[in-house]
């Protein structure tokens, strides 16, 4: 066979082998790609799509083999080192990935894709100027991607830019009516901000499913053959059943839930798969892994499996199913635990709550969802035990007191800052840690610094750290802190409880929204009313006076893992009953078919 008659053949395969490719026929493709390769061992192209092939079936380290045989071959193709980047991404070789899509970029500068994933890498590593200027180089090139202004006011609201933020996610929903994922981001920020009602924002949700896709059929499912039965079916879907705050509050459940009156379903929505996702895994009798499924797909496989309740740990939150509760593919429909606000949908029909994060009356105008209160608190903690407290207090050994703060510096909004600097000055030679992962970014760190160089509080007086990665480093840290400060209006809710748990009260600023109550809820559970303010006037004056207060400092530290341990807070088995019964009222609730009511629990 000549060479031209080589390259005919291999056009010719090349063609059927790509449209099977595009209509998914991946087996096929494969095999005629490998036939070309046979003939030309080199084939940039045959290489490059089998890698992808690979890829997609999680053989990376082939597809690293073929694109490496690809980029020789081609090596000023753009795509290889696109595709290579994401290899290496996957791999979890992120320097490498940051390498590869840079060479995509220098090969062909207008990449949008290019550009939107290196500009994610570098938010992953918390390199949040780099992320913003990648971001902000894909919409020079296009400026009406909504990905690319949604992604970008992620960036800007990990580095605590709210506005700024607010502003980019409102383009890429305006941009892209449907894209419900970027309106979810622009609810989420909206906790953060004190300067909108929660009229406002409860409006702001309700309005969720006018960008919903118009493909999505609301309340399809049709239950008439569900009846009362002695074993409940309850699902719990989340992305966060993995290493992630979520987990640690809903793992004391799951351990306790009775398996004689309950049937537990897991849908995990991530990729992500470790030692805690591997625990999570044991406590659940159905586990279903739902990550890359389409909403449709995800409510079929609900629906089939006959779920009875449906607890959705997420809201609005990342990698939410919001658009799957919209099908509404189980009778009942409850939101809890992952997002501090409603949900904005009427296909929710409840919220679990308290009396504290959620007061009667006031808090029911504000949420589609009937909020069912619990009666021993919303959450409940299990602490490390193996990580000891440190007894005695920083400021016998350093002479000064120091507040510490390890909260996600997006919820530092500058009204924070200002606080905490009337806090510094009025006590003299007090010092602030904060602790954070976006500290890693020098230009975040600078920001911060700054802000309180203007209130008059140098950066000496600050100790801003990154985040520590092993966990028992994290809370040993505690060991440096006399009085925890919760951030508002987002309070703090994992920190707060670790805090406590290692001994260090927390003073919480209490407000008129569950985001700004979650630290009188968790205070109040233990008997620490006394460090929860009600005005920014009274929280200083509340840091002032606890400053002044050692001896108290002191009998805290040593006593307040004992506290919680014998308190509700901690008490895994009553929790699960209070869950439990809930749940048992919810079906008896259904069954009965009366209207949802905005009951007192």
């Amino acid at each position: 066979m000549s060479l031209a008659e080589n390259q005919i053949m291999i056009n010719q395969i090349m063609h059927k082998a790509y449209s099977l490719h595009q209509q998914g026929d991946l087996k096929n493709a494969e095999a005629l790609y490998q036939q070309i390769l046979k003939l030309d061992p080199k084939h940039p192209d045959a290489n490059r799509l089998l890698a992808l092939i690979a890829f997609s079936f999680g053989h990376y380290q082939e597809a690293l083999r073929l694109l490496n045989i690809a980029i020789v071959a081609a090596p000023k193709f753009a795509q290889n080192h696109f595709i290579l980047g994401g290899i290496y991404k996957r791999l979890k070789e992120e320097d490498k990935a940051i390498a590869a899509y840079k060479k995509s970029i220098s090969l062909k500068p207008d990449f949008i894709e290019a550009h939107n994933n290196l500009g994610l890498l570098y938010k992953d590593k918390m390199q949040l100027t780099d992320a913003v200027a990648s971001f902000k180089c894909a919409l020079k090139y296009q400026n009406t991607s909504a990905f690319t202004w949604s992604n970008l006011g992620n960036a800007y609201k990990e580095s605590s830019r709210m506005e700024e933020a607010l502003d980019a996610l409102e383009k890429a929903f305006n941009v892209d009516p449907h894209f419900s994922a970027a309106y979810s981001n622009y609810l989420m920020a909206l906790n953060y901000c004190s300067n909108r009602t929660p009229e406002f924002i409860f409006d702001k949700h309700c309005q969720w499913v006018k960008y919903c896709s118009p493909d999505i059929q609301a309340r399809r499912f049709d239950f008439k053959n569900r009846d009362q039965k002695t074993k409940l079916r309850i699902g719990y879907i989340s992305p966060d059943f993995h290493t992630h705050s979520v987990a640690y509050f809903i793992e004391p459940l799951l351990k306790s839930h009775n398996k004689k009156r309950f049937e537990l379903f897991a849908y995990y929505n991530h990729s992500i798969f470790d030692k805690t996702n591997t625990r999570i895994q044991s406590y659940f009798d159905h586990w279903r892994n739902i990550y890359e499924k389409t909403s449709d797909q995800i409510a079929k496989i609900i629906f089939e499996d006959e779920i009875d309740i449906l607890i959705d740990l997420a809201g609005h939150s990342a990698n939410n199913t919001l658009a799957v509760l919209y099908q509404k593919p189980a009778p009942v429909q409850v939101t809890w635990l992952g997002y501090p606000n409603t949900t904005g949908l009427s296909e929710v029909d409840y919220r679990l709550s308290d009396n504290i994060a959620d007061p009667e009356g006031t808090a029911d105008l504000i949420h589609t969802e009937t909020i069912y209160r619990l009666k021993n608190g919303f959450l409940c903690y299990e602490g490390d035990t193996n990580v000891p407290v440190r007894e005695d207090i920083p400021h016998d050994r350093n002479g000064h007191i120091t507040f510490g703060s390890f909260n996600n510096y997006v919820k530092v909004m500058p009204e924070v800052i200002e606080v905490w600097a009337q806090i510094l000055l009025q006590i003299p030679g007090s010092k602030l840690i904060l602790k954070s992962s976006q500290f890693a970014d020098k230009d975040t760190k600078g920001r911060c610094i700054k802000s309180f160089k203007k209130l008059g509080v140098s950066k000496e007086r600050l100790n801003l750290v990154p985040i520590l990665p092993n966990p028992a480093d994290h809370l040993s840290y505690y060991g440096e802190v006399d009085i925890a400060l919760d951030p508002f209006p987002y309070n703090g809710t994992t920190t707060t409880f670790e805090a406590l748990w290692m001994g260090v009260p927390t003073i919480t600023l209490s407000g008129n929204t569950h985001v700004s109550r979650v630290g009188e809820s968790i205070l109040n559970r233990i008997g620490l009313e006394s460090f929860v303010s009600h005005s920014t006037e009274e929280y200083i004056k509340l840091a002032k006076e606890k400053a002044a207060s050692l001896e108290e400092l002191k009998h805290h530290r040593k006593t307040l893992r004992e506290r919680m341990l014998k308190s509700d807070i901690c008490n895994q088995q009553e929790f699960a009953e209070q869950i439990e019964a809930s749940y048992q009222y919810m079906w008896e609730n259904y069954l009965l078919d009366r209207p949802l009511k905005k009951e007192k629990h």
